[in-house]
Order: structure tokens, then sequence, then C-alpha cells
């Protein structure tokens, strides 16, 4: 698994990079590469990208930028995670530590969810908040909740980042991975406000009282 992803990330730094080339910086054959480009063929799939072939180039990774920062977010993601728990990072491994097939199916439904919103995000935040769906998959486990007031659920309840959160809930529900609490909801709309329009004149108008106490929440948290 890790010497596919390696590869892949070989072929998203140049346009185009040859067999010898990907030979040499896996210390593997041409056989062991035809074999290994089959297996990235078949995971490329899960993000609509094809790896494509040109005689006297190369080969070379095709799709939208968008399925392509997916693919990347996933393999560093991936990397990530495992270093992790190699290493046996005791606060990683309390709240992070998750089944890989579990760990796969979240971060796949949250990255097909928002792909398909009209929202600009930064890579890094729709990592960390992978990450916050993680710790609510923990809390969940473990049976904790945290509390809002009814003043701020009002407030919270008239974002869009909830409507967001609470189709994610559903998604959640139906491919039976957890049932998350409402406060959990609350949560991670606070985060995914926070995110997506963080330097927003126009959102601290449409949410003056409880932006800055939101935004002071997501970053103690994070």
């Amino acid at each position: 698994q890790i010497r596919i992803y390696q590869t892949i990330s070989i072929l998203f730094e140049q346009e185009y990079v040859t067999a010898d080339q990907i030979a040499a910086s896996q210390f593997i054959d041409k056989r062991s590469l035809n074999k290994t480009f089959h297996q990235i063929r078949n995971l490329l799939q899960r993000y609509q990208l094809i790896l494509i072939s040109k005689a006297n180039y190369g080969f070379k990774i095709t799709g939208s930028e968008l399925h392509q920062r997916f693919c990347i977010m996933d393999i560093y993601g991936y990397y990530h995670h495992i270093t992790m728990l190699i290493r046996k990072d005791k606060m990683y491994q309390n709240y992070f530590k998750i089944e890989e097939t579990t760990r796969r199916k979240i971060r796949n439904i949250w990255l097909t969810l928002i792909s398909s919103r009209s929202y600009t995000i930064k890579d890094i935040h729709l990592e960390k908040f992978m990450y916050q769906l993680l710790l609510s998959y923990h809390r969940f486990q473990l049976g904790h909740k945290i509390e809002f007031d009814q003043s701020q659920i009002d407030e919270i309840t008239s974002w869009e980042s909830f409507e967001i959160v609470q189709s994610l809930k559903k998604r959640l529900h139906e491919e039976n991975i957890f049932e998350m609490d409402e406060s959990e909801v609350y949560y991670l709309s606070i985060v995914l406000f926070c995110y997506i329009d963080v330097h927003s004149i126009q959102q601290m108008k449409q949410s003056p009282r409880f932006y800055k106490q939101s935004l002071n929440c997501a970053k103690e948290q994070l």
C-alpha cells in the first residue's frame, strides 16, 4: 500500500514520468512495476482519475483538479496516519486510532459531500475537519457529550454549515458507521463555519453575537 501511494506521489510531481524512473525510485523490476500500475489504476478509480501512458513520454495521472486534490490529500493523510501509529504516539492512538476501513469510509463520505457544495475551503482545513470527525467518533464510542446552551444552539442552527453537517450525520447513519450525537453536529458546525468563512465580513454580519465565541471554541479544540 505504501509503495502504491509513493508511486502516485511521484506521478503527481511531474508532467510525465517514465517507467524506468518509477522502477528506480521504488527499487523494483518491470514485472513488479506492471503489477503496481494495475493496483494504481484500481485505486485511482475511487477519485475518478485515470493513469495514462504516452510513447516516448511516460505516464501521468489525468482528471479534474478537485479529484486530484482529494487523491493527494488522501495520500498524505494515510502517510500521517500510519506514521503516527508506527511511532506509537500515545495521544494519537488515544484519540485517532481507528480501523482502516472505517477511517476510509468516514473520509470518503466527508470528501464526497463537501465536493458537491460550492464552497472555497483550503485543503488543510478539509484535512483538519477529518480529524475532528475522528474525535467525534471516539467521543461517541466513550459516551461523552459536548454541552451547548439554547442561545448557542439557536445561532448554530441558522448556519449553512449546520445543514452540511446534518447531511454528514445522515450519511454516516446510512452507512452504519456511527450515530452522531446532536451536540457533535453543533460542534462540527462551528468548526466548519470557521473554516469556510473565517475572514468573511459578510458572514460576520450574519452572526455578530456568536461568531467570536465560535471561532475561539474551534481554535481551542484544534
